[in-house]
Order: structure tokens, then C-alpha cells, then sequence
């Protein structure tokens, strides 16, 4: 269902009927089901993005109405890639270090273990960390370019993080680029 809607014309009608079904009360599986079909179907480029958009922040809003950790995790999930831009860097970042913590409250072990290039911890998720790393290097990318020493300090920080994830899920070209941003801001004119 993650996948992206082209050739499957009864898809998008089916998830939707599923969740009218469901009713308008706030539950784990709407939130889910909203998620996923933003995150999946909808992707495919003749769906207006504010459709997308608005299932997205739905999604996310529910679960935080009902405040169950799993569900919020996941909905913070869905969010993130659903909104992989620079305008939105920086609630990225945010919602990337949201994730983390509401993943370590809900005893997710698999959210939340970083695997290693050593031997990955059991049924542990590189793509959580792989993301927060993502997050992390395009964060640091845009500070980069910034003129002020802190926002230079902070760049250095967060690129450092990103490169040890990097190295440490064993994706040792993403940390080589990682690392090879500029130390001097290239700044706009």
C-alpha cells in the first residue's frame, strides 16, 4: 500500500471507503490508514499535493489526540517523508528528534536501536535512522550557507551526527558526502 497509485484505479477509492467507514471518531487505524494513504497512493503526481498534505497533518493531529506512542510514531513517520523539502527543514528536524523520543517512550526497539555496520541490532530500523541522518545533513546543509558563526557551529554539529549514523548503518558514500559539505558558507547574494 506504500506504493504509489498508477496502475491501480480501485485503490485510492477503496482505502477511502475503508476510512468513511470508520467514521469521523479519532482511532489508531484512521490515523494509519490516513497516513498510508497519503504516504502510499497518493503520491503519484495527479493527486494535488494539498491533498496530501491536508491527510498527512490529519493523521498527525489524531495521533496526538489519542497520544499513543506507537501510533504517534507513526504518524510523525508518514509526516516527514510526506513533507522532504527545504522549506520544511527545519520542522524536520523537529519532528526527526519528536520521532527518536516518542520511539524511546514506547519501548520501540526497532524504531529506535541504531543498528551497526558491526552487527545490526534484531529487527532494528535503519530507515528511521537513515532519515533522522537525512534530516540531520539537510539541516546542516542550509546553515551552511548562512553568514553567522553559530548557525556555522550548529551546521558542524549536526553534520557530525549524520556522518557517525551514516557510517554506523554502514552507508559510507552518504557519509563521505555528509562530511564534505563546506566548512565556509557560501553565502547567497
Amino acid at each position: 500500500m506504500w506504493d504509489v497509485s498508477r496502475d491501480d484505479e480501485l485503490l485510492v477509492p477503496l482505502v477511502e471507503r475503508v476510512i468513511a467507514t470508520l467514521g469521523d471518531d479519532d482511532s489508531a487505524l484512521r490515523v494509519r490508514l490516513l497516513a498510508r494513504l497519503a504516504g502510499g497512493p497518493l503520491r503519484d503526481s495527479s493527486f494535488p499535493p494539498d491533498r496530501k498534505a491536508a491527510l498527512r497533518a490529519q493523521a498527525l493531529e489524531m495521533a496526538r489526540r489519542l497520544a499513543a506512542l506507537p501510533t504517534l510514531a507513526y504518524a510523525i513517520q508518514s509526516y516527514i517523508l510526506g513533507h522532504h523539502s527545504p522549506d520544511h527543514v527545519h520542522k524536520q528536524l523537529e519532528l526527526a528528534t519528536e520521532l527518536v523520543d516518542v520511539a524511546t517512550r514506547a519501548g520501540d526497539k526497532e524504531g529506535v536501536s541504531r543498528p551497526t555496520r558491526n552487527g545490526s541490532t534484531p529487527g532494528s530500523s535503519s530507515v528511521t535512522w537513515a532519515l533522522v541522518a537525512h534530516i540531520r545533513s539537510d539541516h546542516a546543509r542550509m546553515l551552511l550557507t548562512c553568514a553567522r558563526p553559530e548557525d556555522r557551529e550548529r551546521a558542524r554539529e549536526l553534520r557530525a551526527g549524520a556522518c557517525a549514523t551514516y557510517a554506523d548503518l554502514g552507508m559510507d558514500a552518504h557519509a563521505a558526502r555528509t562530511g564534505a559539505l563546506g566548512e565556509e558558507p557560501a553565502v547567497r547574494p
